[in-house]
């Protein structure tokens, strides 16, 4: 008995002109490699890569590990978006309810007197998956659509007390329209980088005055008159900026929120870490989970309602619109 492995993906808004339900990658020796999916190549959204035949589970799974890597170069390079599926929440069946449904399977098999290769049930799991080749593993998946309808007299209200105290400001546009995209980003990491943008685009760089600017004057008159390559030099004055940091800027920006707890936490507090995750999901240094990035999600987004809000409407008017005594 040998070893074969698959993955799962999914693609949007690409294809193949492919009428097949299967697509040959590599054919060598005792190992194939392909692409097959439950209709036709051209319409499938949700594919599998799947390699055999290995010796050994050990082999398998460096095939597939392989074959994964230069996957994902094919896609690259023939611009073709892919999901593996890591970085996104998957139903699951508890290990009783798999049980049952596998007993029914293998009653179902036992009946068939031909004995094709025999169904396994799992849950879905991202990865290269390895498994005997005389086993056809299945995957259980579910999915629900909702539709969230509103009352209108809400927003007839909100508009009504909104028009009266609701300024023009362009950076408030600008996240609010990064606001209402991430709802339509299709991963998680997508939705929270977007909402961390929508933070950045209402964030103003004050510039730097007083005895601090002429500090950095004198250094970047220092800077020009040095013996360097010009990348070298221009790197240098780049960071010998005259406005404040974006962090900086970021603070005094959620001092306009600083009556209102986000996750337990002041909104000063909640956003550094939400910083810190964002630094380590776009640098590569030990990202966070998706569960991670899931759970602190949508009090993000409370917080990017709060400050587009404070932006349109100032907190003294925002005071008074509700009520509230200073």
């Amino acid at each position: 008995m040998g070893y074969s492995f698959f993955v799962r993906f999914s693609l949007d808004g690409s294809g193949w002109n492919v009428d097949e339900d299967r697509l040959t990658l590599v054919a060598r020796g005792s190992e194939e490699l392909w692409i097959d999916a439950n209709g036709p190549l051209r319409d499938a959204s949700r594919l599998v890569l799947r390699g055999t035949e290995y010796e050994t589970q050990d082999a398998a799974q460096e095939a597939g590990e392989r074959a994964l890597a230069a996957l994902r170069i094919s896609l690259v390079q023939t611009h073709s978006p892919a999901d593996f599926h890591a970085r996104r929440s998957m139903g699951q069946w508890s290990e009783e309810a798999l049980a049952h449904a596998q007993e029914a399977g293998d009653a179902a098999w036992e009946e068939d007197g031909s004995h094709p290769p025999r169904p396994v049930l799992k849950n879905e799991s991202p990865g290269v998956i390895v498994h005997p080749s005389d086993e056809v593993w299945c995957v259980i998946r579910g999915s629900a659509t909702g539709v969230v309808v509103k009352v209108a007299s809400a927003l007839v209200d909100e508009y009504a007390s909104a028009i009266e105290v609701a300024r023009v400001d362009k950076a408030a546009d600008l996240a609010f329209d990064l606001w209402s995209a991430a709802s339509r980003m299709p991963s998680g990491d997508s939705r929270f980088l977007t909402l961390v943008n929508a933070v950045e685009a209402l964030a103003d760089q004050l510039p730097i005055a007083g005895e601090e600017r002429e500090a950095i004057n004198r250094l970047r008159s220092e800077v020009k008159r040095m013996d360097l390559e010009p990348d070298v030099r221009q790197s240098l004055l780049d960071r010998l900026i005259r406005r404040e940091s974006v962090g900086m800027a970021i603070r005094r920006l959620l001092a306009n929120v600083s009556d209102k707890v986000y996750d337990n936490e002041s909104a000063t507090d909640f956003f550094s870490r939400i910083y810190r995750m964002r630094s380590r999901l776009t640098h590569g240094d030990g990202a966070p989970t998706h569960h991670e990035v899931a759970a602190v999600t949508n009090e993000l987004g409370n917080l990017v309602r709060d400050l587009i809000t404070r932006r349109y409407v100032p907190l003294l008017e925002h005071q008074q619109r509700r009520g509230v005594r200073g």
